[in-house]
């Protein structure tokens, strides 16, 4: 959704390409109902309180925010002095027309990238021994939901269950790279800002996490 946002704010000249790009490092990160629910108590099955999930989720894309922040420049500045546009005099009704049908239009593109993922992933723990971590690691770099379950019923130790578990949700997988693609495809933002932000996330994340199962 933070990409689809950011392209919908850049199409209709609400930002910048340059504040486009700053925000597709830092704005696509997993939703709070996915945390608490799939994450914590299917995943992880609520051995980790859930308040340190999203505390390590936001602060890594805080963080994330504030190493682009002087690669993109962006000032506030920038923000509040562009010129607003008019505003659509559209009827309620078009309006609603127009978003209920590209809702429907982004969902289905969205499932098909995830399907052909998830055959892909299937493919390979046919291939490969389903609880090898070659293949663990191969499911979660492609569709991370997926590779998420096998992750789960290896006989990994927790101290490395854990840290993986968020690299994988942070990162998200090539699918979410290719549904990514497919979102801006209507633009001319590049997917190289997304792709760097998401590994650079991903590294604190896992990094965050490693740390706390160090600690405590």
């Amino acid at each position: 959704m933070g990409a689809k946002t950011t392209a919908d704010l850049y199409q209709s000249n609400k930002i910048s390409k340059q504040e486009a790009c700053y925000l597709l490092t830092f704005s696509a990160f997993p939703s709070p109902s996915f945390l608490t629910g799939y994450l914590s108590f299917s995943i992880l099955e609520n051995q980790v309180p859930n308040h340190l999930l999203f505390f390590i989720f936001f602060l890594s894309a805080f963080l994330t925010s504030l190493f682009f922040r002087r690669i993109y420049s962006v000032s506030q500045q920038s923000v509040f002095t562009r010129t607003q546009k008019e505003t659509s005099s559209s009827p309620f009704a078009e309006l609603l027309d127009i978003s209920i049908m590209n809702s429907l239009f982004s969902i289905t593109k969205l499932g098909g990238y995830i399907i052909l993922f998830s055959v892909f992933q299937g493919i390979v723990q046919f291939l490969l021994s389903s609880s090898s971590f070659f293949s663990v690691m191969l499911c979660g770099l492609t569709e991370f939901s997926t590779g998420l379950n096998a992750l789960k019923d290896t006989a990994l130790p927790f101290s490395l269950k854990f840290p993986l578990t968020m690299g994988f949700s942070s990162f998200g997988g090539l699918c979410v790279l290719a549904q990514t693609s497919c979102v801006l495809s209507g633009t001319d933002l590049p997917l190289f800002p997304y792709l760097i932000g998401r590994i650079v996330c991903t590294l604190i994340a896992s990094g965050l996490t490693f740390l706390f199962v160090i600690l405590f």
